[in-house]
């Protein structure tokens, strides 16, 4: 039962840590397509086009946009 224990507590730890680089990549490819948005935006693209090639509301747009000033 004990070599049960410890198989389990390994296997969570090892799911917690690609949880945690899943993560990771998730925050760093987000902040990269906030960066595209801005650049989009400044460059006269609208919301509403740039929302609908990121895949984002325009709302969300507007927000990304809205954050960086």
């Amino acid at each position: 039962m004990a070599r049960d224990d410890q198989a389990l507590r390994n296997r969570l730890a090892e799911l917690r840590a690609e949880m945690d680089r899943l993560d990771s990549g998730r925050d760093r490819v987000r902040a990269e397509r906030d960066k595209a948005i801005r650049k989009a935006a400044k460059a006269g693209m609208t919301s509403r086009e740039i929302a609908r090639i990121s895949g984002v509301s325009h709302q969300r747009v507007h927000q990304i946009v809205s954050d960086s000033r």
